[in-house]
C-alpha cells in the first residue's frame, strides 16, 4: 500500500507557471490536475443587472439573489493545439424587479430566469473564461397593464453572443477565488444591440477537495 501511494505522489506534476503560454491548466495544492473536478458557486455581489440597449424603452432588470448548480472544471484541447480549461456552470437568477429610466412602464420582465448552461473556455490570460452562445438567455416581456398594451418589444426575446467571466487573483492559491461575470462592449446582443449584463459569484473546489487550495495558471 506504502509503495502505491509513493508511486502516486511520484506521478503528480508540480504546477510550473510560464508567462504568455498557450497552455492553462487547473493547479491544486500546488500539483497540475487534467481531471473533471467539481465546483460549487455561490453568490458573492448583492445584486445581478440586465440592462438593455438604449435603442429599446430604457428598462434595467436587477435581481437579488443568483444561484448556480454545481459546475465543472475540465480540460481541453484548442483547435490550434493548445490545451486550456473550461468551466461549466448555469446561473439563476431571481428577486428580480423591473427598472425604468424612460416612460415605458407597461413592459415588465420575469422575476426569475436561467441562462443557458454554457461551457466557458479561459483564454490565454489564465484568469479569463469567455461564455458564448447563440442564446445565452430567453425571456419573455410582459404586460402589466390591462389597459394599455406594452410596447412591441413584448414577448420572447434572445440574448446572444459572448461575455467574460475573470476569477480574481486566479494564479494565486486559495480556497476560494470570485468570478465577475460581465459583457464587453458589443459581444452580448439582443437584435443586434448590445446588452449590459454584470454579475459576481464564489468559487469553490467539490468533492472529493473541498477547502483545497487552487488556482490556474499558464504553464
Amino acid at each position: 500500500m506504502l509503495g502505491a501511494v509513493t508511486a502516486a505522489a511520484a506521478s503528480a506534476e508540480a504546477c510550473t507557471k510560464k508567462a504568455g503560454s498557450t497552455h492553462v491548466a487547473l493547479c491544486i495544492e500546488g500539483q497540475k490536475n487534467e481531471e473533471h473536478v467539481k465546483v460549487n458557486l455561490t453568490q458573492a455581489a448583492p445584486t445581478a443587472t440586465l440592462v438593455l440597449p438604449k435603442a429599446w424603452p430604457p428598462m434595467e432588470w436587477v435581481c437579488s439573489k443568483v444561484s448556480v448548480e454545481p459546475g465543472e472544471f475540465a480540460s481541453v484541447t484548442k483547435g490550434s493545439g493548445g490545451k486550456t480549461i473550461q468551466l461549466t456552470f448555469k446561473p439563476t437568477w431571481s428577486g428580480c424587479t423591473t427598472q425604468y429610466s424612460g416612460t415605458n412602464k407597461r413592459c415588465v420582465m420575469p422575476a426569475k430566469e436561467t441562462f443557458h448552461e454554457q461551457p466557458g473556455v479561459f483564454a490565454n490570460s489564465a484568469g479569463k473564461v469567455v461564455v458564448e452562445s447563440e442564446e445565452l438567455l430567453r425571456f419573455v416581456l410582459e404586460n402589466r397593464s390591462q389597459t394599455e398594451l406594452c410596447q412591441s418589444i413584448r414577448g420572447a426575446h434572445h440574448v446572444g453572443g459572448a461575455y467574460q467571466c475573470k476569477l480574481q487573483e486566479p494564479e494565486v492559491e486559495a480556497s476560494q477565488h470570485e468570478l465577475i461575470c460581465e459583457s464587453q462592449g458589443n459581444e452580448t446582443l439582443i437584435e443586434e444591440k448590445p446588452v449590459a449584463i454584470k454579475y459576481a459569484v464564489k468559487v469553490e473546489l467539490g468533492s472529493p477537495y473541498e477547502k483545497k487550495k487552487f488556482s490556474t495558471y499558464e504553464y
